[in-house]
């Protein structure tokens, strides 16, 4: 009978004190060591997570808590997906990924490809087709930080492969103190650039933004001019890629920071049209970086659709102000001892013979081929410079003639001096 009396009377205070620990706590910390189920200094051994698998890479130079992954292959059939549900109190906390390839590339098996997944925090997704590889490369920690507003009492990490298995290193959760109520800045003026457009994709680049505690974030918006669409959000990163555009489409966006508390700065605007899709619907052919677009593949034709081995080919006239035509053999050997300069003779007989210079191409082969700019003026210039030769010989000849009539001159002068 004591020990129920006893018992009644704890059970108020248990209840009082769980009520108590349900507040939010601004300085909550939880940091996992996922797929270890040992604690690593600050990180706690792994927990919180339905994927089954756990691994520790021998190919990595990292220490943990970065060389064991939490993995998963289930379903065995389609996408892997896992996922982490933490256990905390409603409110806002920032929360950090760390992502270290542990086996593709470093261990001489696959590569960039190998491995990709997306990655949704609260719902939200956050990491759109990650390749940890190629993204930061070999022995090299992703670590994405993210804000995330928990309402169901659950913090909810999903992940889900489209190639390999989806893998997470560890994670850090922890609380916001409200007490900033300062927003990040807006990102640098013109720094907000859109570059390698094609029919169905762009890439959006920015400066970083700055904040009086420091930005966590940022997120991409469409839907000019409130901009109000969340396109994604994502970490600490200053650049993009935004996917499933419909060909010769004109989009808005919009970037803006955010910090750990949630504060979001002013948002900066971008207009982009995205390219016509090609007839053979294997995607846009043209990229733009800047203000410069760009194409590698193959040749152009404008008013034309044989352009053969020309990279351009224009059945019309072009105007310009100015051409810079590239030469490497410029006619410069013309007045070198190696050159042979054909005699006056040679020069006579191959005009008689052809109806042109040598080596200029006739009438009938400039009809049919044209001529090429650089070439032509390349043996043009030959020509003026053998001309050049011809003249200076003619000149030391005339002036050796000049030389032998003003002594035969005199000579013929004293003899009409004699008696």
């Amino acid at each position: 009978m004591k020990k129920s009396h006893i018992f009644i009377s704890f059970l108020p205070f248990l209840f009082v004190a769980h009520l108590l620990s349900a507040q939010y706590d601004p300085d909550f910390e939880l940091r996992l060591n996922c797929g270890n189920s040992g604690a690593t200094g600050q990180f706690a051994a792994d927990q919180y997570f339905d994927g089954e698998r756990q691994f520790t890479s021998s190919y990595v130079t990292l220490a943990e808590p970065f060389k064991s992954i939490r993995f998963t292959k289930t379903p065995t059939t389609g996408q892997h997906t896992m996922n982490y549900s933490i256990p905390v109190e409603n409110g806002s906390y920032t929360v950090t990924l760390h992502f270290l390839e542990i086996y593709f590339g470093v261990s001489g098996n696959g590569g960039v490809g190998s491995r990709v997944f997306d990655v949704s925090l609260e719902g939200q997704l956050v990491e759109n087709d990650l390749d940890i590889l190629d993204r930061v490369g070999q022995n090299v920690v992703y670590s994405p930080q993210y804000t995330a507003n928990v309402t169901d009492g659950q913090l909810t990490i999903f992940f889900s492969a489209s190639a390999g298995d989806p893998i997470i290193s560890a994670i850090e959760v922890e609380g916001i103190n409200s007490s900033d109520t300062e927003p990040p800045s807006t990102v640098p003026f013109g720094s907000f650039q859109s570059g390698n457009i094609t029919d169905t994709t762009v890439d959006l680049s920015w400066g970083a933004a700055s904040d009086n505690v420091g930005v966590v974030g940022y997120r991409i918006y469409q839907g000019y001019p409130s901009f109000t669409d969340l396109v994604q959000t994502l970490g600490n990163v200053t650049s993009t890629q935004i996917a499933n555009l419909t060909p010769s489409t004109g989009y808005q966006f919009a970037v803006a920071a955010f910090d750990a508390a949630n504060l979001e700065g002013p948002k900066s605007g971008l207009g982009v049209v995205t390219l016509d899709s090609p007839a053979n619907g294997t995607g846009g052919y043209w990229s733009k970086t800047s203000s410069t677009v760009y194409y590698n593949s193959g040749s152009v034709g404008i008013g034309t659709t044989t352009p053969g081995t020309y990279k351009l080919a224009v059945n019309g006239h072009i105007r310009a102000k100015e051409i810079v035509v590239e030469q490497a053999n410029w006619p410069d050997y013309v007045f070198s001892d190696e050159h042979t300069l054909p005699s006056l003779e040679e020069v006579e007989k191959h005009i008689e013979e052809n109806g042109h210079l040598i080596n200029i191409p006739s009438a009938g082969e400039v009809h049919l081929n044209g001529i090429e700019v650089g070439e032509m003026n390349r043996l043009l210039l030959e020509k003026i410079e053998e001309l050049t030769l011809y003249i200076l010989a003619q000149d030391k000849m005339n002036k050796t003639l000049k030389t032998g009539l003003s002594e035969l001159q005199n000579e013929v002068n004293l003899l009409k001096q004699k008696p």
